[in-house]
């Protein structure tokens, strides 16, 4: 087996162009979501440049990091300094913060660039050590220079899932 039988093809992931606001990936993550309930959720939205390049994506660490660090009041230290009384109303105030900034940061300063790849003929315990070694859920799949998929984490442990059922399940010789 290898990354182009499990990937996703590029045409089925979202995508947002490079000044569309945070809100509108976390839309169309939750619409993603609900499209295919038989298959992982999309946890990625692809950036697009002016010319329909893909330039990047955003998952949701990015989306997160990105709200976070555009929110003032957002340290962890806060909320640790608040008295017990009034903690609840400083993570409201604080949550309500997070959803206003994402309205304000574009999809071209929380993307995660385009540059961790592999091949469509890489098998999968090399794409396993790729995504361990740079700590991310998902990555762009090539086949000579163009995108054509992306391999989410959630893809290879389906296959490596089934491929154990089926082990499992498999009359003994």
């Amino acid at each position: 087996m290898k990354v182009g039988d499990i990937m996703i093809p590029i045409h089925e992931v979202p995508s947002v162009p490079v000044e569309a606001t945070l809100t509108d990936v976390a839309r169309l993550l939750r619409e993603a979501r609900c499209r295919e309930p038989d298959r992982y959720p999309c946890r990625a939205v692809l950036v697009v440049d002016s010319n329909g390049r893909i330039v990047g994506k955003i998952g949701h660490l990015s989306f997160l990091r990105a709200v976070s660090q555009a929110t003032p009041s957002a340290s962890g230290r806060a909320v640790a300094s608040q008295a017990p009384a009034t903690h609840s109303s400083f993570l409201e105030q604080t949550l309500a913060e997070c959803c206003e900034c994402a309205g304000r940061v574009e999809a071209r300063s929380a993307m995660v660039p385009d540059t961790i790849c592999i091949e469509d003929t890489d098998s999968i315990p090399a794409a396993i050590e790729v995504m361990v070694h740079h700590g991310t859920l998902s990555v762009f799949v090539r086949r000579g220079g163009t995108l054509v998929g992306l391999l989410r984490l959630a893809d290879v442990f389906e296959a490596i899932a089934q491929r154990l059922g089926q082990e499992v399940t498999a009359p003994s010789a």
